[in-house]
């Protein structure tokens, strides 16, 4: 009986571990991401400017 509690209680942990990883690693791309947006608008009205 105290086998099948505590592997529960060790499935549900390695569930939030896991899930609290792929949140961090989504959020790190997500601002990964913005900044080469930003890096991409820059560019363009760099571009933008020396054509007037």
């Amino acid at each position: 009986m105290n086998n099948t509690y505590l592997f529960a209680i060790s499935l549900g942990i390695g569930f939030i571990s896991s899930f609290s990883i792929l949140k961090l690693t989504l959020q790190k791309r997500k601002k990964e991401k913005a900044k080469e947006c930003e890096e991409l608008k820059d560019e363009v009205i760099n571009g933008l400017q020396k054509l007037k």
